[in-house]
C-alpha cells in the first residue's frame, strides 16, 4: 500500500493497515508462490482510495465501528477492485501492476485467470461474513454487475475510430465509478446515515469515479512508465480510445491520427510514439483536464453539502490533491 497520501491522517492510515490485514487473512491458498504473489499486489503501490472513502464515508451516519465491521467491509470493496485488476492484466497483456509484477507475468494467463477467480470468491464470503441482509448483498453484487457492463461496453467499441464521448463515459461509469459509488455508498448505509446522505455519497462517489478515471487516462500520455507503476499507451494496443483520443479524433488532426489507428494490433512502438505527440499536440489534454476540473467542481460542491466534520475535510483535501 502506498501510505504517502495519508501521512497526514495517521488514524485513516492505522484503519487502511488494519484493512490490509484482512485483505491478506482472506488469501489462504495453499501454493506459497501464488500467495506471495498476491500478497505483494496488496503490498503495492496502490492507494486504497475505495477503502478510504468507505471509511470516510461511515463519519457521516449515527452508526459507530465495533470489531472492525467497517474495516472488513472495506476490504471487501478493495478485494474486488484487485480480482478485476488481475483480470485486467490478463487482457491486457500486462507485466506490471502497482509497481510489481503482474501475475500474468509470474504465471501466465491461465493461471492468473484463476487467481483473480479466487480473489472473487474470497470477495463473496468476506461479503456473506459480514453484512446483514439480503439488500446488503444485492447492493454490493450490483458493483460487479457494473464492472462487467462496463467492461463489455468498452469491448464492443475496441479498434472502433468513431468511438464517442457518451460511449466512453458509459462504460467508466461500470468500470470505474460504480465501485467507488458503491464504496462510498456502503460507508454511509452500515452506519446508518440518512437516507439523502446515502444518495448524496453515492452520487459524490460515482463521479469522483469519472474523474479518477479522466486522471488515469490523462497519465498515460504525461507520465513514463515509471512514475504510473504499470505500463503506459497499452490502452491503444488493445484498441480503447480514451477521452484524449477521442477529442483528438475530432481535431485537425483526425487524418493523421486515424492512418495510425487503422493500423489495429499491428501498432509498433513508434506509432504509440507519434499518437502521444499528436494528442499532445491537438490541445486535446487541455479539453480532457477541462473534462475533469468540471468533475472536480461538482464533487467539491456535494462535499460542501455532507456534515460539516473531520471526513468532509479530509474528502476535500483528497479530491484537490488528486484533481488539481
Amino acid at each position: 500500500m502506498d501510505l504517502r497520501l495519508w501521512k497526514q491522517r495517521p488514524e485513516l492510515e492505522q484503519r487502511l493497515k488494519t484493512i490490509e490485514n484482512i485483505m491478506k487473512q482472506q488469501v489462504q491458498i495453499n501454493d506459497d508462490d501464488f500467495k506471495k504473489s498476491i500478497n505483494e499486489l496488496i503490498n503495492g503501490s496502490g492507494k486504497m482510495l475505495r477503502a478510504a472513502f468507505l471509511m470516510l464515508f461511515t463519519e457521516f451516519g449515527t452508526k459507530k465501528d465495533e470489531n472492525d465491521y467497517f474495516e472488513k467491509v472495506a476490504a471487501s470493496v478493495e478485494l474486488i477492485h484487485l480480482a478485476s485488476l488481475v483480470h485486467d492484466d490478463v487482457i491486457d497483456k500486462s507485466d506490471l501492476r502497482r509497481g510489481v509484477t503482474s501475475l500474468n507475468y509470474n504465471f501466465g494467463e491461465r493461471t492468473s485467470i484463476y487467481l483473480g477467480d479466487y480473489l472473487f470468491v474470497k470477495y463473496f464470503h468476506l461479503v456473506l461474513d459480514t453484512l446483514p441482509s439480503k439488500a446488503d448483498i444485492k447492493y454490493n453484487v450490483s458493483g460487479i454487475e457494473g464492472i462487467i457492463d462496463g467492461e463489455l461496453r468498452q469491448n464492443e467499441t475496441k479498434f472502433d475510430s468513431k468511438r464517442n464521448e457518451e460511449q466512453y463515459l458509459a462504460a467508466v461509469q461500470g468500470k470505474t465509478a460504480d465501485l467507488f459509488k458503491i464504496a462510498a455508498g456502503n460507508g454511509a448505509i452500515i452506519s446508518k446515515a440518512d437516507d439523502n446522505i446515502i444518495k448524496l455519497s453515492e452520487q459524490i462517489g460515482s463521479e469522483f469515479g469519472i474523474a479518477f478515471q479522466l486522471r488515469d487516462d490523462l497519465i498515460d500520455f504525461e507520465d513514463t512508465e515509471e512514475e504510473a507503476g504499470k505500463p503506459i499507451l497499452n490502452d491503444i494496443l488493445d484498441g480503447v480510445y480514451t477521452l484524449p483520443v477521442i477529442y483528438a479524433m475530432q481535431t485537425a488532426y483526425h487524418d493523421e491520427l486515424l492512418t495510425i489507428l487503422n493500423k489495429k494490433d499491428q501498432l509498433k512502438r513508434a506509432d504509440l510514439i507519434k499518437v502521444k505527440a499528436i494528442v499532445k499536440e491537438s490541445g486535446s489534454l487541455d479539453k480532457t483536464h477541462d473534462k475533469m476540473d468540471a468533475y472536480h467542481q461538482s464533487i467539491e460542491k456535494m462535499i460542501d453539502q455532507l456534515p460539516n466534520n473531520n471526513a468532509r475535510k479530509v474528502l476535500l483535501k483528497l479530491v484537490n490533491k488528486l484533481f488539481n
